[in-house]
């Protein structure tokens, strides 16, 4: 939880950590319900069982959007199965 935090921080130096969820598997859902991604690959991280899981494919996401890569739906990537189209994502 703690390297999510971290980079959603780097995101949004407003955001207030203690307004945050505490439990991990509230906060993977508030992750996955805030970030800026398209229904089909919010559908995918809503569906994944595991918290810890989930807030794994949700960080490997965040990196690849700050880095300004645009992630795209591939079965040869197994932390991100899904989409995100994010044009012109500033760092």
């Amino acid at each position: 939880m703690r390297q999510v935090k971290e980079e959603l921080k780097s995101w949004n130096e407003t955001l207030s950590p203690e307004k945050l969820p505490r439990e991990p598997a509230d906060f993977s859902y508030w992750v996955a319900g805030n970030l800026p991604l398209d229904d089909t690959l919010k559908l995918h991280l809503l569906t994944i069982d595991s918290a810890q899981q989930r807030l794994r494919c949700e960080l490997s996401i965040m990196k690849r959007v700050r880095g300004g890569a645009v992630v795209e739906r591939s079965t040869r990537d197994p932390e991100v199965e899904g989409s995100i189209l994010l044009g012109g994502v500033d760092s």
